[in-house]
């Protein structure tokens, strides 16, 4: 019994860092994203249009700064808790018949 628990948690711990392997990518790919339409503003010239009202140069990147923060955070709680809350009801009934 207690080497089927180890079984188990040793199971449980490689799924969690293939979980957050996946995480990884995810939140780096956002990240891309969002720089890549940061430079594409500043190509095409949105960027003037946007400072020419009143928002300074460094509340535009602060604003943006937080904004990719949060979206970040977000995208990894929700995969996380995707990745750990998915498989729980399979895992619950393995344990049962155990």
């Amino acid at each position: 019994m207690t080497v089927t628990m180890l079984g188990a948690a040793a199971s449980a711990q490689q799924y969690l860092s293939f979980a957050a392997q996946i995480v990884v990518p995810m939140v780096t790919a956002y990240v891309l994203t969002q720089a890549a339409g940061w430079v594409a503003d500043l190509k095409q010239g949105r960027l003037e249009l946007i400072l020419a009202g009143p928002l300074s140069w460094a509340a535009l990147i602060w604003q943006r700064l937080l904004a990719l923060t949060f979206g970040a955070a977000v995208i990894t709680a929700g995969a996380t808790c995707g990745l750990v809350i998915g498989p729980w009801p399979s895992a619950r009934t393995l344990t049962r018949s155990v």
